[in-house]
């Protein structure tokens, strides 16, 4: 898949991506049953030895979401059952409640302003990085506005990258981070 001038290219995608290869930053996984088992991003680094959720460490270019141990996400996050609130958060969520179907977010221009998540859906009114429609099967991702993955994706100081959010809605989401 050519995304503009970077390049995500990847032979077998069981969820993500087996091999992906972005332009002057490289993200290369070997297998990818959540996320990425290990991922480079330029000057700034996403590496963990095993990726259940997101990453272990994660320095963010100016803005900055740094941890030593990523549970779920953030540091500053409250997880509940179905609740994720951040409050430092632009580039997800700074609000975002998470019920069995529901991803709501204060602001969330990189991820969807309303997104319902049933078995296999992902709907959102505003997804310029995602999809407007996405089904997810075992080995599918496809959608109504979607070449296979993004029709058009800058990734290079910007990355995007995909979490799985476990108790909160079953299916993946691909989010801007940086």
């Amino acid at each position: 898949m050519p995304v503009g001038p970077d390049v995500l290219v990847g032979d077998r995608w069981d969820i993500l991506y087996r091999s992906m290869h972005v332009g002057p930053d490289v993200l290369v996984v070997d297998q990818c049953d959540l996320l990425y088992r290990s991922m480079h991003v330029g000057p700034d680094v996403l590496d963990g030895d095993r990726c259940d959720l997101l990453y272990r460490s994660m320095p963010v270019g100016p803005d900055v979401l740094v941890g030593d141990r990523w549970d779920i996400l953030y540091r500053s996050m409250h997880v509940g059952p179905d609740v994720l609130v951040v409050d430092q958060c632009d580039l997800l969520y700074r609000s975002m409640h998470v019920g069995p179907d529901v991803l709501d977010g204060y602001r969330c221009d990189f991820l969807y302003r309303s997104m319902h998540v049933g078995p296999d859906v992902l709907v959102g009114d505003r997804c310029d990085f995602l999809y407007q429609y996405m089904y997810v099967g075992p080995d599918v991702l496809d959608g109504y506005r979607c070449d296979f993955l993004y029709r058009s994706m800058h990734v290079g100081p910007d990355v995007l990258v995909a979490i799985d959010g476990i108790n909160c809605f079953d299916q993946f989401m691909w989010v801007q981070m940086f």
